[in-house]
């Protein structure tokens, strides 16, 4: 019997025959192949967020191969009183993973939510210390066991073209996105940094060109950043071609794409819409997550009887709508499938360096052309001449205070390294406005004290 002749035959049953119920549900779960096994026809993880670990419920192994912890990451569960950190939720939940040959998110660093006073009432300086305390602390303890990790989530004003007035905003300004990616990519290089956030899904509306531009901006000036979790708190009707062309878009900057935290409103009565958002993935070779958020309706954040997720209030499947997701995997054009697989072959420093994407950066520094290179490491910078040339160097931070300045006067040709002194610079970004011979230019950098 088919996989979903099943589904049909158990739909059908009435109540009235409890024991035959119960007997062709043990059935359908030792012939069921699962969700996750059709996603691999596409080359997309299929998971869901999960309170701790989900051994006892007996989809955890048929139909998901990635999990995120619903609540057990964040900063309130794991360092809820400054310089003290408590992993034991992430740690459950980490190793049911890797002992069940499952993937992992990592959800969430920087939040305007569920993050301690203690961290509300720092000052600028102590808040960046903090963030970066924190980000560090959290990814050398989980380093190899996750594959991608939310770094911001929820930045982003809803309906605006502005960041959320948050207290990361108002305390440390516009740049604590920027700071936040930073210190994660220096204290783990080999995963996946997201951000992450809801209303951003269909490309057009004002909220998604913001995120769009903004992580477009961030890829441009070199900030370590991998990927886009789109949430998909959505409502039915869910049309495709304005999700598709979001991840269209976000593809052509060479980032992935993940769908993070999955529920539908009158989801279980429009199936399409399911299919809708799954086909939009499988037509993309970027997307390479889908994740709902709740095992079944029963534990969705929106309540009992949301009609929001594949499996209703007492955990039954919804035959309709997974087999309309069954489709849309399997149903994928094969070029694109095969395309997948091999950007899901690109690490992230592979990512970071464009490899095999075609980006073409608006910002002076990154042009072809230019002759002569200047970076900044710390209080140190390098820059090379291809002739003997007047250097001028003026570093502002975000705000636009400016914060030193180097005549440097006639420099001959070839490398050079210049310590920055006598003024050193705080943690935090800044701008470096450099003139050298004709050449005037600016490059953003990240100052980051040693320990």
């Amino acid at each position: 019997m088919s996989k979903m002749k099943l589904l049909d035959n158990l739909s059908g049953l009435t109540t009235s025959i409890p024991i035959m119920v119960g007997l062709l549900y043990i059935a359908f779960f030792s012939a069921y192949a699962g969700i996750k096994d059709s996603a691999q026809v596409a080359h997309i993880n299929f998971g869901t967020c999960t309170p701790s670990v989900p051994s006892s419920n007996a989809r955890a192994k048929i139909d998901y191969n990635i999990f995120v912890c619903e609540n057990a990451m964040k900063w309130d569960a794991t360092e809820s009183s400054q310089g003290n950190f408590s992993y034991t939720g992430g740690d459950q939940v980490a190793n049911w993973t890797s002992t069940n040959d499952c993937y992992m998110r990592g959800h969430t660093m920087v939040w305007h939510s569920q993050t301690p006073s203690w961290v509300q009432s720092l000052t600028r300086q102590q808040m960046l210390a903090a963030m970066k305390n924190h980000i560090t602390n959290l990814m050398t303890h989980f380093k190899g066991k996750i594959l991608e990790w939310d770094i911001c989530n929820e930045c982003v004003a809803d309906g605006s073209s502005s960041l959320r007035t948050s207290f990361w905003q108002q305390k440390i300004g516009n740049d604590f996105i920027d700071s936040a990616f930073t210190y994660a990519h220096a204290a783990d290089s080999n995963v996946y940094l997201y951000y992450n956030d809801y209303s951003g899904e269909n490309s057009g509306s004002t909220k998604s060109d913001y995120i769009y531009n903004m992580v477009k901006s961030m890829v441009q000036r070199k900030i370590p950043i991998h990927g886009v979790g789109l949430q998909c708190h959505l409502t039915a009707p869910v049309t495709k071609a304005a999700i598709s062309a979001n991840i269209k878009r976000i593809a052509d900057l060479g980032l992935r794409v993940s769908c993070t935290e999955i529920d539908i409103k009158n989801g279980a009565t429009s199936p399409s819409s399911w299919s809708n958002l799954v086909q939009a993935c499988v037509e993309n070779y970027n997307a390479t997550s889908i994740l709902v958020w709740g095992f079944d309706d029963s534990r969705s954040w929106i309540g009992s009887n949301c009609a929001c997720l594949p499996w209703d209030n007492s955990g039954q499947p919804r035959t309709s709508v997974i087999s309309a997701i069954d489709a849309a995997f399997t149903g994928g054009d094969a070029t694109i499938n095969e395309k997948r697989a091999a950007f899901l072959k690109l690490s992230p420093e592979d990512i970071l360096s464009g490899a095999g994407t075609p980006i073409v950066f608006n910002n002076a520094i990154a042009k072809k052309n230019l002759q002569t290179r200047f970076t900044f490491n710390n209080n140190v910078l390098s820059f090379s001449l291809p002739t003997a040339q007047n250097v001028q160097v003026r570093v502002f931070d975000i705000r636009g205070k400016m914060a030193g300045e180097l005549n440097l006067g006639m420099q001959t040709a070839g490398m050079h390294t210049v310590h920055w002194s006598p003024v050193q610079l705080p943690d935090g970004m800044y701008f470096a406005k450099i003139k050298a011979g004709g050449q005037s230019m600016s490059i953003l950098f990240t100052r980051m004290n040693k320990e």
